[in-house]
């Protein structure tokens, strides 16, 4: 059985690979706006996947790495100092690597699919993932009529951490993070003071899709993986 992670890769690796798709069928039609359009999603693309791939391998840009350099030298007509000098450098990054990949391990936790089994089997009723401490960013997951997962944050929250103003912010200013979201799915309840995402769990098996939007929150609205916010991801049951 292929774990969430190994999942959420191969998604992304079908997205990328259906954008390079577009971008080569804009560019037959020099369609030259909407593939630098999809370029620039290819890119904000590849970094997730980067991540992903390293949360499962630490070492994975340092291989990377490595195959850069291999790719740079092959089939190319070196001078003998330059050709030299790449060598040393494979030489050292091979024995590098060796030395690390007996230390790092991958592990898959299911704390994600236990709380939400936990929520959908009525062993709890709502829970919240800490993402920063110091700006009380938290996601909260509650259930509804025993079939509607409601994802949300707090609409204030949201404005304060990125000094919008809460009446006359450009809702259609696609670099802010509320655009962002937006865009993933989540509405707007003005009367509840929420942003909201709502997941149907009616027959809910797995937590793949779920795992997949957190992913893309964490990546492509918050960018958690360059280290903007805590460290570490912090799930509270609240009820």
């Amino acid at each position: 059985m292929k774990s969430d992670l190994n999942l959420l890769i191969e998604y992304y690796r079908a997205e990328k690979r259906s954008l390079e798709s577009s971008i080569k069928a804009y560019l037959k039609e020099q369609d030259y706006l909407y593939a630098h359009y999809q370029q620039e999603a290819l890119w904000r693309l590849n970094i997730t996947l980067g991540t992903l791939q390293y949360f499962k391998d630490p070492l994975y840009y340092e291989k990377q790495e490595l195959k850069r350099i291999a790719e740079f030298t092959k089939g190319r007509k070196l001078n003998s100092y330059v050709k030299s000098f790449y060598q040393e450098r494979l030489i050292e990054k091979e024995n590098s690597l060796s030395k690390k990949s007996s230390v790092y391990y991958f592990n898959d936790d299911q704390v994600i699919d236990d709380a939400l089994f936990n929520l959908y089997e009525g062993r709890c009723k709502q829970f919240r993932l800490c993402l920063s401490k110091t700006n009380s960013l938290y996601l909260y997951f509650e259930l509804q009529d025993k079939q509607v997962l409601n994802i949300s944050f707090i609409t204030k929250t949201i404005l304060d951490m990125y000094g919008y103003d809460e009446y006359n912010y450009d809702e259609d200013d696609n670099e802010s993070r509320p655009y962002v979201l937006r865009k993933l799915g989540f509405k707007w309840e003005n009367d509840l003071n929420k942003i909201v995402y709502s997941f149907n769990m009616t027959g809910f098996k797995d937590a793949i899709q779920i795992k997949i939007l957190l992913a893309r929150i964490a990546y492509e609205v918050f960018s958690l993986d360059r280290g903007e916010y805590d460290q570490e991801t912090i799930l509270e049951y609240l009820a």
